[in-house]
């Protein structure tokens, strides 16, 4: 949000003035600081510092905020994507984080989020098609056995493993993806 904000002030320096023609003799209107910030940074070096504002931004909040607990990461990171234990909802542990802060005389600070409505309509129901959802949708109505957590949890991180022929065919289409984007972004820049 804060490399949008930026971004945005700066298109709107950039924009809100018109610059004479190269060559035509005519005064330039803009103020002095727009013309520091905006006629003397190039837009792509103008990126990279934007990069970095947005990294160091990025991290300060990272380390400023409280992390988020290791049972509630299983099978959402990098290097747990192949454990099978199983994770407690941010939800549910936020509610029991409350309830502990209530009992210690604290207020409730946050409601938990309303579950989503069961009847969508049918443009709703397309995107959850198209989304992947749509096997939660059918499988709501039948009697399915129930399963304990540590079953989910295995059969989630069972998920995750894929055949390597088509993991090679998946690297190989990204690969060429980003070789496409870099030629195009060469190209064009």
């Amino acid at each position: 949000m804060i490399g949008l904000i930026i971004g945005i002030i700066r298109f709107i320096m950039e924009f809100s003035y018109v610059i004479p023609p190269c060559g035509s003799g005519k005064p330039d209107p803009r103020p002095e600081f727009i013309k520091l910030i905006v006629g003397n940074v190039h837009y792509l070096h103008f990126g990279i510092l934007l990069f970095f504002v947005t990294l160091i931004v990025s991290v300060s909040v990272s380390l400023l905020t409280e992390p988020i607990p290791e049972k509630c990461l299983y099978r959402l990171t990098f290097w747990t994507r192949f454990s099978d234990q199983p994770r407690v909802s941010i939800r549910q542990w936020r509610n029991e984080t409350d309830d502990l802060a209530i009992s210690n005389g604290k207020a409730k600070t946050e409601e938990p989020l309303e579950d989503l409505d069961e009847t969508k309509s049918c443009g709703w129901l397309m995107l959850y098609k198209l989304c992947g959802f749509s096997s939660a949708l059918e499988k709501k109505g039948e009697n399915i056995p129930d399963k304990t957590p540590e079953e989910l949890a295995k059969d989630a991180s069972e998920f995750m493993i894929e055949d390597e022929k088509r993991a090679r065919i998946v690297n190989g289409f990204a690969l060429l993806a980003m070789v496409m984007a870099a030629f195009v972004w060469a190209f064009y820049a």
